[in-house]
């Protein structure tokens, strides 16, 4: 049996670096050898947090190396000197090859075989690395593809301006609407979208089946919430976050049938949450606090309420759960990008303000009332989300490219 090539996924620190591409590696794990670099322990343990993630992950990878500030240390203490004191882009770029070896990172993963090539190489789009660089300079032959991190779709009207560029072969996108984004990181040529694979069908029935969880008391109102905690991110805020955070938890309370599942983000958070939930102890059997996968939780829960800057509601919508977003608790809570103004107007983004609306709203889904606004609210994400049969298509574009640019003899005539 012939050796098999190997491939590799570079994590920059969270769970959705896996989250959007791991259903790809899955299948393409069926014909390549995975590999894995974690830019910190960190980054490791935040997709070890995601059981299914991690579960999927492990069983699949062949070999992973975790980085840290030891490694490479002097020319990592020397580039940090000159970023301080004498920023000049020749000498950064020099420590960057020095630091960021491929044959270094070949050697820890691939051993005695450290010559051979790795067919894809795969970087979160937010990742602008120096691995990729040095793939370059050798002049492997690579396919280098970025990938989004969230199925979130910015539908920006102008383009975006950008503070680096990304140097891979191909960039994936959740969706065309996320053109305007990215045109300014990389060659519009090569931004390419062909679907979500975590909404895949195939890639569902796995989450979901995973160490399947028991239904709650059906005679529960399950309200999940996925939760950013930002408390240490603006403790000078820390008031007005405590009386939205307390004025949704007694609102849900109020209700005796309701159970709350919170979902802590897993680096946007704050164990001053916790000291919060210590007031409401007495209801500690209607309160959990999981890591459970979203899909597990959406599954399971008759509605989701949001942060307005999260992706996590279209993961509920896609489970056709009623889903709905607090308003912000000050301005421009979580940056320029809080807001996206278009789901609101597409009826996908549904906001409560006060404490009354969201009675309503509770009241309502239990009385099955105004149901129509739930079955738009899915409709809508349907016409500019595609989840059909994506991992197939990804998987063969990804073989074609490849072929084109390194097997192809009118590619290699050329060049």
């Amino acid at each position: 049996m012939p050796n098999r090539l190997p491939i590799l996924i570079l994590f920059k620190g969270a769970g959705g670096d896996a989250d959007w591409i791991m259903p790809v590696i899955l299948e393409l794990s069926k014909k390549y050898d995975v590999y894995s670099y974690f830019k910190s322990q960190q980054a490791y343990q935040s997709i070890k947090s995601n059981k299914e993630i991690f579960h999927f992950w492990k069983k699949i990878n062949k070999g992973f190396f975790i980085d840290s500030i030891y490694y490479n240390f002097f020319w990592k203490s020397l580039r940090k000197f000159f970023f301080l004191f004498f920023l000049n882009e020749k000498i950064i770029s020099f420590l960057n090859k020095k630091i960021h070896d491929i044959f270094f990172l070949k050697k820890k993963l691939l051993g005695k075989n450290f010559n051979n090539e790795f067919k894809f190489v795969f970087s979160e789009y937010n990742y602008p690395n120096s691995w990729l660089d040095s793939i370059r300079e050798n002049n492997d032959k690579t396919l280098i593809i970025h990938y989004p991190h969230t199925p979130n779709i910015t539908f920006f009207k102008k383009k975006f301006k950008s503070n680096y560029k990304l140097v891979g072969d191909l960039l994936l996108i959740s969706g065309k609407g996320d053109l305007n984004r990215w045109k300014n990181f990389i060659d519009i040529k090569k931004i390419y979208s062909l679907g979500i694979p975590r909404y895949d069908k195939s890639w569902i029935k796995k989450i979901v089946n995973f160490k399947k969880k028991k239904n709650v008391n059906k005679k529960n109102f399950v309200v999940t919430i996925p939760y950013k905690s930002f408390y240490d991110l603006y403790p000078e805020k820390k008031k007005k976050l405590e009386n939205q955070f307390n004025l949704i938890l007694q609102t849900l309370l109020s209700f005796s049938n309701i159970v709350i599942v919170f979902k802590i983000h897993p680096r946007i958070n704050s164990k001053h949450f916790f000291i919060l939930l210590k007031k409401y102890n007495k209801f500690k059997k209607r309160i959990i606090v999981t890591n459970s996968h979203l899909y597990n939780l959406a599954n399971n829960s008759n509605l989701f309420i949001c942060n307005t800057n999260t992706a996590t509601i279209f993961d509920s919508i896609f489970f056709k759960v009623p889903t709905i977003q607090f308003a912000e608790a000050f301005k421009n809570m979580d940056g320029r990008e809080n807001f996206n103004s278009f789901y609101k107007k597409n009826n996908i983004s549904l906001i409560f303000k006060n404490q009354d609306q969201l009675q309503k709203i509770l009241i309502d889904l239990m009385n099955k009332r105004n149901m129509k606004k739930w079955k738009l609210q899915y409709k809508k994400f349907t016409i500019f989300y595609d989840t059909s049969n994506s991992i197939k298509k990804i998987i063969y574009f990804l073989e074609k490219k490849y072929n084109q640019k390194f097997d192809d003899k009118k590619y290699l005539l050329n060049n």
